[in-house]
């Protein structure tokens, strides 16, 4: 306590109490980003929390980079792979969400920033330049995607193997189907 005159002042509570405020993160609820690593759940490992967030989010890019695809592709090939992965996507990341519901792990309804951020530049593109950005975009995602995929597979936790499992020949039927739409051999 401080004595001013005949006030008391309580400072150093007063102090305590903004930074157990700041570090609780009390009073920031304007700045909580959905995409915002949650906190794990009591009885989900690290590794199942991070494998399912990091698939949802990238459900959530594949799912728009599909919309895009199926409305600003400038062949059918390209517009009719779009349509085909929403589809795939939508499935899979609602499969995804019942996993992570029993798991108790609140996935993002939102993509990432970083991945905002590839998806803002895809949208700049137009003509065979949106082509070519879609598709090495998808194939890198995909390549990135059946790595975790195959890593989760092989999971402890029992739920998150059998998932994985079942889901990582979507993921390699979806990158051979790219094949199907390259834009330009020389990607290969």
């Amino acid at each position: 306590m401080i004595y001013i005159g005949r006030r008391i002042f309580l400072l150093p509570g007063m102090i305590a109490m903004a930074l157990i405020t700041q570090q609780c993160g009390i009073g920031d609820k304007d700045k909580v980003n959905s995409t915002e690593r949650p906190v794990t759940p009591i009885g989900v490992s690290e590794d199942v929390s991070d494998f399912l967030m990091e698939a949802a989010d990238a459900r959530l890019m594949d799912i728009e980079q599909g919309k895009l695809a199926a409305s600003r592709g400038s062949t059918k090939a390209i517009r009719h792979y779009g349509e085909w992965i929403l589809n795939d996507q939508r499935k899979l990341l609602k499969e995804l969400e019942a996993v992570a519901n029993k798991k108790g792990v609140t996935l993002p309804k939102s993509i990432s920033s970083k991945r905002m951020d590839e998806l803002t530049k895809l949208k700049k593109e137009e003509g065979l330049d949106f082509d070519k950005k879609f598709y090495r975009m998808m194939k890198r995602d995909y390549k990135r995607d059946l790595q975790d995929f195959k890593r989760a597979s092989k999971s402890d936790d029992a739920e998150i193997a059998l998932f994985a499992s079942q889901y990582t020949p979507t993921i390699e039927e979806q990158l051979d189907k790219l094949k199907d739409v390259n834009p330009s051999p020389a990607d290969l």
